[in-house]
C-alpha cells in the first residue's frame, strides 16, 4: 500500500497511515521524491496546466523500519520520529 502522510503538501504527517501500519505490524518504507516545480504541475496551478512535462525526479528509499513491536499508544511518537527522516 502506498500512501503519503502529508497529503499534497509537505506539512504535518497525518496519523491514519501508521495506524495502518501498527495494526497488523507491516513495515514502513521511507520514500522521498524530489520534483521541481517546473515537472511538478501540482496544486500551486490552481489546476490548470496539469499535463505532463518532461523533466527529471529523484526517488530516495530510506531504510526500512519495523513496526511489529509499535505499540498504539505511541503513534503520534513513532509518527513524528518518522517525519524527522
Amino acid at each position: 500500500m502506498f500512501l503519503t502522510p502529508e497529503g499534497q503538501f509537505i506539512g504535518r504527517f497525518n496519523k491514519g497511515a501508521f495506524h495502518l501500519a501498527i495494526s497488523p505490524g507491516a513495515p514502513i518504507l521511507p520514500i522521498c521524491m524530489q520534483i521541481p516545480n517546473e515537472v511538478d504541475p501540482g496544486p500551486w496551478t490552481n489546476g490548470d496546466g496539469l499535463e505532463i512535462r518532461p523533466g527529471e525526479v529523484h526517488v530516495h528509499y530510506n531504510a526500512l523500519i519495523e513496526t511489529a513491536d509499535w505499540k498504539l499508544k505511541d503513534l503520534e511518537r513513532h509518527r513524528d520520529d518518522v517525519r524527522e527522516l
